[in-house]
Parts: C-alpha cells; sequence; structure tokens
C-alpha cells in the first residue's frame, strides 16, 4: 500500500491513504525550525512540519540520539523522498501542540480531550515528560517528570551533568524528599512540624514518663541526661542496677552531700529504712537497726548563769551550766515534751558543767506540768551532776 502525503503552508496538514483520510496514520507535529538528531521522542513515523521555511520531514528511525528524519520533496508533480543529513543542527526547538487539532494521533503524547493532554509510554515502561527552560543552554536548565511502570512520580533534575531525582509522590499518598524542604510553617495532621531552631517547649505537654521512654541512654557518659542544677522530682523513687549503689554529693575533693525533707522554710523529715533493714554510718557493717562506725559528736547548748527554757520546739539534746552563782531554773517546754513518744521518746541530758550544783541548785520542770519520775521536778544538787531524762509526749523520766 502506498502513502503519499500532501503538505501545505497554511497552518493545516493533512495525511491519507487509499483508504481514505486519517490524521491517526501519521501523528504530525507544527514547529519552527527542523528537526534534528536529538529529536527521537516520537513514535515512527511521524511527520514534522517546519512553518518557517516551508518544509516537511518524515521520521523513519527514532534511535535515541540518532534520529533520521527525511525531508519530503515533490519533482515533476510526483512525491519523491530525499535523506537530509541533520547531525549538524542545532536542537534549539520549542515544541508545541495545535489548537485546532486532534493532535498527535496514536503517539505517545495526545489530545484525549479540548482540555486534556496525554502521554502514555508503551507497556511496562516509564513515561517521562522533559521541562527545559532557556534553550536548555545549562545542565541546571533541565528538569524531567517520571512516572514509573506502578505509578510512583519523580521529580528529577540534570544539574549534575546526569538525571537525579529530587522528590518522589507514592500511589499511597506518601512523598519523598532527597535534599531540604524548605517553607514558613510545614504542617503534618494540621500540626505543626519542628524545625532545629524549636526548643523543647515546643514538646511541652511530654510527661517525664514519655521522655524516659525514648531516651536510649539514660546515664549517658560526659553530659548525659541533666535535669537541672537543682531538680525538683515529686516522689521520686531512684534504683540502680548496682549491687551497692553509691550516691555522690559531688566530684570534687571534700565535696558533700546534703539530705533535707523538704525545701521549703518548714523542712520535713529525711526517713532512712523506715520499713525494714539496717542503717550504718561510717566504715561498719551494721548488726543492728543503726550502727556508727566511728565517733559521735552531738547538739550540746551552754547556759552561762541563767534559767533555761522557752515555749517553743527546740533541737537542743545536751544542756549544760557553765557557770552557776545563784539557784537556777529549768523548763522543758511543752513542744519539747510533745515531740516524744511512748515508742519513740525524746531525750534531754541536762548536766551541772560548773561544779556549783551542791550550793546552787538547778530544779527541771515540765512546761505542760507533767511530772518526772511522778514528782512535780527533779533537782540537780550535786557538783557535777548529769541526768538523762526521756519524754514521751506528756510526762518524763530519768533512764
Amino acid at each position: 500500500m502506498a502513502l503519499f502525503c500532501l503538505v501545505t503552508f497554511t497552518g493545516v496538514s493533512y495525511a491519507w491513504d487509499e483508504g481514505g483520510w486519517d490524521y491517526a496514520k501519521i501523528s504530525f507535529l507544527r514547529k519552527t525550525t527542523a528537526p534534528t538528531v536529538n529529536d527521537y521522542n516520537f513514535q515512527v513515523p511521524f511527520l514534522w512540519i517546519d512553518e518557517v521555511t516551508d518544509k516537511a520531514y518524515l521520521l523513519v528511525d527514532n534511535s535515541v540520539s540518532a534520529a533520521v528524519w527525511q525531508e519530503i520533496t515533490a519533482a515533476g508533480g510526483s512525491s519523491s523522498f530525499t535523506t537530509v543529513d541533520l547531525t549538524g543542527v542545532p536542537d534549539t526547538n520549542s515544541p508545541y501542540m495545535q489548537a485546532a487539532g486532534a493532535g498527535f494521533g496514536e503517539s505517545p503524547l495526545w489530545r484525549t480531550d479540548a482540555d486534556t493532554i496525554t502521554l502514555r509510554a508503551t507497556t511496562g515502561q516509564s513515561a517521562i515528560l522533559n521541562l527545559y527552560s532557556d534553550a536548555a543552554e545549562d545542565n541546571s536548565d533541565k528538569w524531567r517528570v517520571k512516572v514509573a511502570d506502578g505509578g510512583d512520580v519523580t521529580l528529577e533534575t540534570y544539574a549534575s551533568g546526569a538525571w537525579v531525582a529530587v522528590g518522589t509522590w507514592s500511589n499511597a499518598g506518601g512523598f519523598t524528599a532527597t535534599g531540604t524542604i524548605a517553607g514558613g510553617t510545614l504542617t503534618e495532621g494540621g500540626n505543626a512540624v519542628p524545625n532545629a531552631t524549636d526548643k523543647l517547649s515546643f514538646f511541652a505537654a511530654t510527661t517525664s514518663e514519655e521522655l524516659a521512654g525514648v531516651l536510649s541512654d539514660e546515664t549517658g557518659s560526659g553530659g548525659g541526661f541533666v535535669r537541672a542544677t537543682s531538680p525538683t522530682i515529686a516522689t521520686p523513687t531512684i534504683t540502680t542496677s548496682a549491687t551497692v549503689p553509691t550516691l555522690y554529693g559531688s566530684s570534687a575533693s571534700g565535696g558533700d552531700l546534703t539530705l533535707e525533707g523538704s525545701s521549703h522554710a518548714t523542712n520535713g523529715d529525711v526517713l532512712i529504712q523506715p520499713t525494714d533493714g539496717f542503717t550504718a554510718v561510717g566504715p561498719v557493717t551494721p548488726t543492728t537497726t543503726f550502727a556508727v562506725g566511728g565517733g559521735q559528736s552531738v547538739k550540746k547548748t551552754n547556759v552561762a548563769d541563767a534559767a533555761y527554757g522557752t515555749s517553743a520546739l527546740t533541737t537542743d539534746y545536751i544542756v549544760s551550766w557553765t557557770s552557776l552563782t545563784a539557784a537556777r531554773a529549768a523548763v522543758i517546754s511543752t513542744e519539747d515534751v510533745e515531740s516524744g513518744t511512748a515508742t519513740q521518746p525524746r531525750v534531754i541530758v541536762l548536766k551541772d558543767e560548773s561544779g556549783n550544783a551542791g550550793t546552787y541548785n538547778v530544779t527541771i520542770t515540765l512546761e505542760n506540768s507533767g511530772t518526772i519520775d511522778g514528782a512535780a521536778s527533779f533537782v540537780i544538787n550535786q557538783p557535777y551532776q548529769s541526768v538523762t531524762i526521756y519524754l514521751n509526749g506528756s510526762l518524763g523520766f530519768v533512764y
């Protein structure tokens, strides 16, 4: 079957055979320049019309970067074909689709309706749309959109001299960026996405338990998980994996460890082994509830030739008269008496350190009018005499 082609240069091109006109037989494109060896992205046969030179070319070989276009010429009223060497012709074309026609017939690119252009690859192949700006003079002017067999869409750049993906969209709705995504505010599920300039206050709703759950190393090394110089931890439970853990107050020479029941002005209690076990102070292994491996120091309140007593809770343990020139009274406050209990009595020691109590007695009473060993008072009346009294909350007893 012979193929005939008639080309006019009034803006319309036609192609037909013995069966009659059918633009799908040969797809066509209207251009302003001649084709080159680099114009290979068309199906064979393909008609190229140069509207500037009023010439037509037929694609007979679409090998990559080696396209063969034959110029259609007429001689003596009959059609003939002449092969034209287009190797040296620069590829500076800016193709466009004619607005009036149905388009490219069965070529990969065609208009499916008045408002839709479709690019369709062959079975199992990717559909690629090249987008070149500035006549593609630089590699950075070259971009392309690639739809893979399976549906993923990739945006690629040729800036490096090779096609490199910068972002891929999947059919599942995911997006993967190769480089950096810049934006004033990025959101995820309607929530702002944090960036490197945000502080941890961005996650202010995170609890310490949630934070501990994502820390891979809660101890760290050097500058590990440091909460604060003076952290406040509500009802903490601190455990270690060591059989005999050690708690240090400082790593400096002579450093101290301070334990207080409260940071409030009114302090609370420090409980050591409140339920069971022995406690030791110093280099000793305890065999009783409390063991001291060394000397002991206790508080001593000195009274110089004066009465002793105050209507308030004290921390006194030893009360000693360093001088006596007259008889003196010692009144143990109600608060001190009530600080003891029947099973945990308060202990106080009173002593004549001056040696003059034989002449100037010290009379001891309880402010709450309670008795001491059943008597209203106890009198220190011997030189250097001392007495140890324990208080059970209401009464005193000598032991």
